[in-house]
């Protein structure tokens, strides 16, 4: 079977008012050839939302649509074309009428629950998507906190950021990183109930998290850090820069607050106990590779460049067959921020510990990757 890659683009930045996106986006489906790391077009069409994130479900895929004002906010379903079908991807007119700003999305396929964080109404919301195509419907709404301490720009408020379903030993829940709070937060499923809660340093503006055995690894957009923390306790246990030591430069844009801010984040098993933790660095337009141990500390983070600039989002796909694993990283933007964004294949070798670029295939914008 062919692996499949989807990637979605961002709208274009208001030219008065740039933290604003309008306009339209597109989607693109790709073969991913992970012998020798390459994509190959597959079918692509244009979508009338802001594709910030998205999230395969059922065959098709729901897509953020958060960015404009004047549209309604909310996660558009559009459906890709199965294996061996004429290839196409449409809108299936589902809509998820959600709060402002949704970013983020995450399906748990044991209850069929879809997570939607809402960055600029502060709340995190869960919807049972039932088989056979009936419609969504939200079952439950949470707040994540108060903001403490100094008000910026980027932490006036509660500001979710991801809403991530984990598994730990004995159970599993769904852990929300709010960018505004500082709060890390595991919910029950469905978000029945808070199981733990850690505030993280003031200014780490938590942003995405991935699992590493009983750990979660996530990353501050703010302060450029990855934080280990265990699950279920969310104790801290480690903390790293996700930057070169004493590296800066002027800000790729007057509303970036920093020269680089983390993005991305995803772990991959290398051996028993010990796993590769990579986070993306958009300004310093880098992937950081860490390495996580059992004890959830972290060694020393190696840097590799994106493929691009301001990368976003990161997947990864290992292939049993040919022994190899592929990193596919989301950049907005090509050699230069004047230059279409792209979505740049990696191989890494576990044995030599090392990530290799080994091409890219060019697309405006691009936010979000994932495989299907």
């Amino acid at each position: 079977m062919a692996v499949r890659v989807f990637a979605g683009t961002g709208c274009d930045r208001d030219k008065t008012d740039p933290m604003r996106w309008v306009g339209t986006s597109d989607a693109a489906v790709y073969t991913l050839d992970p012998t020798v790391g390459t994509l190959k077009l597959l079918m692509a069409a244009p979508c009338t939302c802001n594709a910030m994130w998205g999230v395969p479900v059922d065959g098709a895929v729901y897509l953020t649509d958060g960015g404009d004002p004047d549209r309604s906010a909310g996660m558009a379903a559009y459906a890709v074309s199965a294996e061996g079908a004429a290839p196409g991807i449409a809108a299936t007119g589902a809509f998820l009428a959600t709060g402002n700003g949704p970013c983020h999305a995450s399906f748990a396929s044991e209850d069929r629950h879809l997570y939607v964080a809402e960055y600029e109404s502060g709340k995190v919301s869960a919807y049972v998507v039932p088989e056979g195509g009936e419609a969504a419907s939200k079952v439950r709404e949470v707040g994540t906190g108060a903001v403490e301490g100094d008000l910026t720009s980027r932490q006036d408020a509660p500001h979710p950021h991801s809403a991530t379903p984990v598994r730990y030993a004995g159970g599993r829940g769904v852990l929300v990183c709010d960018l505004g709070t500082d709060m890390v937060v595991l919910y029950s499923p469905g978000l029945q109930e808070v199981l733990a809660q850690r505030r993280l340093p003031k200014g780490t503006g938590p942003r995405h998290a991935a699992v590493s055995g009983g750990h979660c690894c996530v990353v501050g957009e703010l302060d450029n850090t990855v934080t280990v923390l265990t699950l279920p306790g969310l104790e801290v246990v480690d903390s790293a820069s996700t930057l070169p030591e004493g590296w800066t430069a002027e800000p790729p844009f007057p509303f970036y607050t920093k020269p680089s801010h983390a993005a991305g984040v995803a772990v991959l098993p290398v051996s028993a106990g010990t796993a590769k933790v990579f986070v993306t660095n958009r300004g310093h337009d880098s992937i950081a590779a860490f390495t996580i141990a059992a004890d959830g500390r972290l060694a020393p983070p190696a840097f590799t460049e994106s493929g691009g600039r301001l990368p976003w989002s990161i997947a990864t796909h290992s292939d049993p067959a040919s022994q190899t694993t592929t990193l596919l990283v989301a950049n907005q933007f090509g050699p230069t921020l004047a230059d279409d964004g792209n979505v740049a294949v990696f191989r890494y070798d576990s044995a030599a510990d090392a990530l290799t670029f080994a091409s890219s295939a060019a697309l405006r914008n691009a936010l979000f990757v994932t495989v299907l």
